[in-house]
């Protein structure tokens, strides 16, 4: 069976016309990397790998009515990310399906929908959906070919479109509105599921200081969910503190180049 949800973010590159993006590649409003390859216009139950790498536990479902792609450019990252897409006909609407995310935990959902319109002004409705969710909906005027510059849509121009949810599966629905030249259309380049960050670590317990000439040990005990330490000093109680050692990884540090007699806090 899946694994359990690991509840980190998920990267989601729709493919279409494009290349897919290599594991390495980072992109995104929030940057990472391995996002996930779509490719086609229909998939079902595809597994979703978060940005370690690691099965997130999550799946993709999608289907839409063509692949295309939005210019030439096909540099790493960014451009990759968006070069591809998925697309609407006139008169279809564009679903795509996130199931097995963590329960109790509120997601920011970026929503990339962007095409080269060949000058047209286009304008799409983005809808999040799902048990237990209201229903939001965003409208995007694409404002064309992507130029390296991500611009959030909210019932405005722009090339992504956010959304808030907290659920473990969530609909993303994009359907065409207007367009000048008749070409309608709703674009999705890709997706971002992104839970909040990880609460900072409590500050070290039981913290001692033995003195020495000129230098003072110190020990303490390991934080929980700490990867490493920074040491700060002064000679005045409250600060300012200046960084004197950064990533240490045991719990216990020794501090060098000290005045004897002098109180160091």
């Amino acid at each position: 069976g899946a694994p359990p949800p690991s509840g980190l973010p998920i990267s989601i590159n729709f493919v279409g016309g494009g290349t897919p993006m290599g594991a390495a590649e980072s992109a995104g409003v929030v940057a990472e990397n391995n996002w996930n390859n779509a490719i086609g216009t229909n998939g079902t139950n595809q597994a979703l790998y978060d940005f370690t790498g690691d099965n997130s536990g999550a799946t993709l479902t999608w289907s839409a009515s063509q692949n295309a792609t939005d210019g030439t450019n096909n540099a790493p990252g960014n451009y990759r990310m968006i070069q591809g897409l998925i697309n609407t006909a006139p008169n279809t609407t564009t679903t795509v399906t996130v199931s097995g995310l963590l329960a109790n935990t509120t997601y920011t959902v970026y929503v990339y929908c962007t095409e080269n319109t060949t000058g047209a002004v286009r304008t799409a409705q983005y809808q999040i959906s799902g048990p237990g969710i209201t229903t939001v909906t965003n409208t995007a005027t694409d404002p064309g070919s992507f130029n390296g510059t991500f611009t959030q849509a909210t019932n405005s121009t722009g090339n992504y479109v956010v959304f808030t949810v907290t659920a473990t599966n969530f609909t993303i629905s994009a359907t065409p509105v207007s367009a000048s030249d008749g070409n309608l259309s709703a674009p999705i380049n890709g997706l971002q599921i992104i839970p909040p960050p990880p609460p900072a670590p409590s500050a070290p317990a039981n913290l001692s200081a033995t003195g020495g000439n000129g230098q003072v040990a110190l020990a303490w005990t390991a934080s929980l969910g700490a990867a490493s330490y920074n040491m700060y000093r002064s000679t005045t109680n409250g600060g300012p503190y200046a960084k004197v050692a950064s990533g240490i990884v045991s719990t216990n540090s020794t501090n060098t180049g000290l005045t004897n007699g002098t109180t160091y806090y």
